[in-house]
């Protein structure tokens, strides 16, 4: 879609490197879903899941709330689970961009899924997506009816590493990821069209 994706109580030396490959392959998804959102008992897409109403600015926060989802959901490595997260993300997208962002989804959730059998046992990654809510401070920088952009300005995506320890998990690594990077853009701002009574995501 967008142009293009202390210390921490650690108890033994790291190598900075290893974990800095997982930095890129975070990069490289969001990017993909960004250029470029069933299982048993998966729920429905809702109508605003699926492209939104009247709200470009929902429709963006829900995407990005899904995409945390789909990224930090422990049953990834399951083709049907993946395949359920392609429908629910590309579904935002603007229906003549579908079929590019499917393919995209497809590919990079596949990468990434396997990217994470390289963590070593009792490591877990997390991504954690902030300042994309409803309330966060996001703004519609310009609409004229038929295209809008949104704007987060406060919105932040970090990686987190944590290793099971005796008293719970322990963060040994910690990579704040910038918005700008992700979608090429450095006002943190997202287009969206308007399709009938629907706003949906667009490549621009």
């Amino acid at each position: 879609m967008w142009a293009g994706s202390e210390g921490y109580g650690v108890v033994a030396e790291l190598s900075a490197s290893r974990y800095s490959f997982f930095v890129v392959m975070v990069v490289l998804l969001l990017m993909a879903t960004g250029c470029a959102t069933p299982a048993p008992a998966a729920p429905t897409p809702s109508a605003e899941q699926e492209g939104g109403v009247n709200n470009p600015e929902s429709v963006v926060s829900s995407f990005f709330e899904d995409l945390g989802e789909a990224l930090n959901d422990p049953q990834l490595a399951s083709d049907e689970r993946r395949s359920y997260w392609v429908e629910q993300l590309a579904g935002y997208f603007a229906p003549n961009e579908r079929d590019d962002q499917r393919l995209a989804l497809r590919e990079a959730l596949g990468n990434f899924a396997q990217d994470l059998a390289q963590l070593d046992a009792g490591e877990t990654l997390t991504i954690e997506m902030q300042g994309f809510g409803f309330q966060q401070g996001r703004r519609t920088l310009s609409a004229d009816g038929a295209r809008a952009t949104v704007e987060f300005p406060d919105a932040t995506i970090t990686m987190l590493i944590t290793q099971a320890g005796a008293d719970g998990p322990v963060t040994i690594y910690e990579q704040p990821i910038a918005l700008s990077r992700v979608i090429g853009n450095p006002t943190n701002s997202v287009p969206l069209v308007r399709i009938g009574e629907r706003w949906y995501l667009t490549e621009g």
